[in-house]
């Protein structure tokens, strides 16, 4: 689903687009990256993308959280 979005913002000349994808969702995540995409929020890909750290023992501020 997410290639033919793609194949149609390209077919319809879109040349900036935004998406979000859920932090777990590392196929999505390989897609876009692969499509050309960058992303934001290094913070949030940090928190979700993967088993990480033990976070009681951090603690995480900032606008990734919201």
């Amino acid at each position: 689903m997410l290639q033919l979005a793609l194949a149609d913002l390209e077919s319809l000349g879109v040349e900036l687009s935004t998406v979000v994808v859920p932090g777990p969702n590392v196929t999505a995540q390989r897609l876009f990256w692969d499509a050309g995409f960058s992303f934001s929020g290094a913070a949030r890909l940090l928190c979700m993308s993967r088993p990480f750290g033990r976070f009681d023992r951090y603690l995480l501020a900032g606008d990734a959280l919201m």
